[in-house]
């Protein structure tokens, strides 16, 4: 693909990718005269269809500049980041790290409180008062009711994914991520367990199973 675009045409790209796919997508297209620019987003599919994402734009420069319109028609809050195009993807992957630990976190609280007679309810309540972005509040809603199917959500097959390419990431510069160890295990099983096609908040269910719940 990259062989047939034109001199001076520009390729955004806005999936989560490693840092190595990255650079490696930043040389090809100098190489080729084309200008690239990585460009992830954060937010949920159903942010996405109402056009709230915010994303992180890392790359040629001219590019960027050139793009802002495209880019604020899906998300209103771009952040241009200094650096090779990489910098995007890793600053992605932090974000994505972010949500991953809290729906861990959460996932044990909910189960905890089921194990020790205290109430999901209340601990939903607590996450809905402490979380600012809508998103968090869904994942905290959607945990305390354990309703992980459905369309708009982001499936544990992506989410292992994405959790891969953290620890990867984090090999690679020193950095071991513990939590986002714990929850490579968790998101393989849900594979196992069939739920592949789930939102990825559904590790608890597998929390639940390790704690003896049904």
């Amino acid at each position: 693909m990259i062989a047939k675009m034109t001199p001076g045409s520009i390729h955004l790209c806005v999936t989560t990718i490693s840092q190595v796919c990255g650079d490696w997508l930043a040389e090809a297209h100098r190489a080729q005269g084309s200008r690239y620019v990585s460009g992830p987003v954060l937010g949920r599919p159903d942010a996405a269809a109402e056009g709230s994402l915010l994303q992180f734009l890392a790359g040629d420069a001219s590019a960027i500049e050139e793009i802002g319109p495209v880019c604020r028609a899906f998300a209103p809050v771009a952040v241009p980041m200094a650096g090779p195009a990489s910098v995007a993807n890793s600053q992605k992957l932090c974000a994505n790290l972010f949500i991953a630990s809290l729906i861990e976190t959460m996932a044990e609280c909910y189960t905890f409180a089921e194990k020790s007679g205290a109430s999901r309810e209340i601990m939903g309540q607590i996450f809905d008062r402490s979380f600012a972005l809508p998103g968090l509040k869904g994942y905290a809603h959607r945990m305390k009711d354990r309703e992980f199917a459905g369309e708009g959500g982001f499936s544990t097959r992506g989410g292992l994914k994405d959790v891969r390419l953290m620890l990867d990431a984090g090999k690679r510069v020193g950095c071991p991520l513990e939590i986002a160890a714990v929850l490579e295990g968790k998101l393989a099983e849900c594979l196992e367990r069939g739920l592949e096609d789930s939102d990825w908040s559904a590790v608890q269910e597998v929390t639940r199973a390790r704690a003896g719940l049904r």
